[in-house]
């Protein structure tokens, strides 16, 4: 049996689970922030212990504490892609001092340099 839905089918009664398999899991809608409240990754991770099965938990952007726990505990292992899908180009980023760099008005938090491409790609 195969079980697609939101993060609340974590608490599905499962019969012979083996494999739990969450995507984009540093998305924030798996937090659930009302009552009862969890975050369905943790969730995941409590019953593939108590299960012993197994999790695949996919990002493209991990948290830092994603990151960091793919890095240190012995539960976790951490795959990269080499490469994206079809071929694609990574977007062309530039690093702005914020220190240093003009703003579109005092006290701003956006750069002028920002504003700007904003601006040309609108």
């Amino acid at each position: 049996p195969l079980v697609i839905g939101s993060r609340s089918s974590i608490f599905a009664p499962f019969q012979n689970l083996g494999l739990i398999v969450m995507d984009e899991v540093h998305d924030e809608s798996f937090h659930q922030d009302s009552t009862p409240r969890y975050r369905t990754l943790e969730l995941a991770s409590w019953i593939v212990q108590h299960l012993g099965i197994q999790l695949i938990a996919t990002s493209a952007t991990p948290s830092v504490l994603q990151y960091f726990v793919s890095r240190q505990s012995p539960h976790w292992q951490l795959h990269t892609l080499g490469s994206r899908a079809g071929n694609a180009s990574l977007a062309q980023t530039t690093v702005v001092d914020m220190k240093r760099a003009p703003r579109i008005s005092k006290g701003s938090i956006i750069s002028q340099p920002l504003f700007d491409a904003i601006e040309a790609s609108l």
